[in-house]
């Protein structure tokens, strides 16, 4: 027989006894079938409830043909046992997900967007709407829309219908076909959805439905959401942030967002300066370099190290050494990561990247890049100098 399922019948029930009908050892601990349970199994996006059975955590709960599967970690002493269930975390759930039964149908009436998929886990939940682009001015009527619902206070209930009674209803979705009877919730007279899972007795006991982010995905646009206690939590840590802030800035809350754009825009043009000073020093560098160096026969090769040089800076420096003619650079850096970057002039024919290749294949380093410029890195850098030098000696 299948396992009587107590959730269906009062989603808020805490604490139930039952039979156990089967009970085996299995590797991801005792597999335990009962008579009745309280438990919901993960299941239409919803996840398992949580608790115990004779005080022993129940790990998971899954649904196999029909019945209720537990799992714990260790065996129970009794045939009857006491089950708990983690009442919190039940009632999360259920506001989160009657919360999103009337943010779809809101959302459908507004945008006229279906949902694709439902996700809800311990810490969010969000919606897949069949929608590239929608106008965020939309999303909010639908917000509001929604919790206008939640307000009223309305009746939310379960039916249980023949095929030929379903099919006398408007379901937001349609029903699975190939059974014999269909589960909806009914939402007033705003929402009727085909669902198994746990829902409030009205919608003013979700509290609250509040949008948090939203964003495209591949098969749509994804909303995130929170309801009730999620919601409330949501608010506390922005609230507190933007107080922190405000204090970290010695400034209104209300000025923190234009504050906080010309900070950006400071940080940004300081970036720049930065930048601009670092290439300013880099090419004076550079030029003491060249102008140092000997000629070997008809080509001036510079080699050098520097202590500290990020890859991008290396690159700018080596192609800059090389616009002057018959030039070849083999220069490199210690950190933050150590690197080298082989480049030559136009006038020389050598390819780079086969040197090296072939000089960091000695050193456990890989790189690559094209024969005019080329860098590598993954090796110790202590062997930066003997790397160049290595380069040097094979030129030559």
């Amino acid at each position: 027989m299948a396992t009587r399922k107590l959730f269906h019948e009062d989603p808020y029930l805490k604490e139930f006894t039952a039979k156990i009908v089967q009970i085996e050892s299995t590797p991801k601990g005792y597999r335990i079938l009962l008579d009745q349970t309280l438990f919901y199994p993960e299941s239409g996006g919803q996840p398992a409830d949580k608790g115990s059975l004779n005080h022993i955590p129940v790990l998971d709960v899954q649904e196999e043909d029909g019945n209720i599967v537990h799992w714990v970690k260790e065996k129970p002493d009794e045939p009857v046992v006491t089950g708990i269930i983690d009442w919190p975390h039940r009632f999360d759930l259920m506001q989160q997900h009657s919360g999103q039964h009337i943010l779809s149908q809101a959302i459908l009436q507004t945008l006229g967007a279906e949902t694709i998929s439902f996700h809800l886990s311990s810490h969010s939940a969000s919606i897949d709407i069949r929608w590239k682009d929608p106008d965020i001015s939309l999303i909010q009527q639908a917000e509001e829309m929604a919790n206008a619902v939640v307000f009223q206070n309305l009746e939310v209930s379960t039916l249980t219908l023949s095929l030929q009674e379903a099919d006398a209803l408007t379901w937001r979705t349609a029903p699975p076909q190939g059974l014999e009877t269909i589960r909806g919730v009914q939402i007033g007279d705003f929402d009727l959805c085909g669902c198994g899972g746990t829902h409030v007795r009205r919608t003013g006991e979700i509290g609250l439905i509040k949008v948090i982010k939203t964003g495209p995905v591949r098969d749509g646009y994804r909303i995130e959401f929170a309801c009730g206690i999620r919601a409330l939590m949501d608010y506390r840590i922005k609230n507190d942030r933007i107080r922190n802030l405000a204090q970290i800035l010695s400034a209104a809350e209300d000025d923190i967002v234009p504050l906080a754009e010309q900070l950006a825009a400071n940080q940004r043009n300081m970036e720049k300066q930065v930048k601009d000073l670092s290439r300013t020093v880099d090419r004076f560098s550079a030029d003491r370099l060249w102008e140092e160096t000997p000629t070997d026969g008809p080509v001036k090769m510079i080699r050098h190290v520097f202590s500290d040089m990020p890859i991008d800076r290396l690159k700018e420096t080596a192609v800059y050494l090389c616009e002057k003619e018959n030039t070849i650079a083999l220069i490199g850096a210690v950190s933050p990561k150590p690197a080298v970057v082989f480049a030559r002039s136009p006038q020389i024919s050598t390819s780079m990247s086969e040197l090296l290749k072939a000089v960091l294949l000695q050193y456990g380093g890989k790189g690559g890049g094209q024969p005019a410029l080329s860098q590598g890195g993954g090796f110790d850098p202590n062997d930066t100098a003997q790397i160049l030098e290595a380069a040097k000696q094979k030129l030559k």
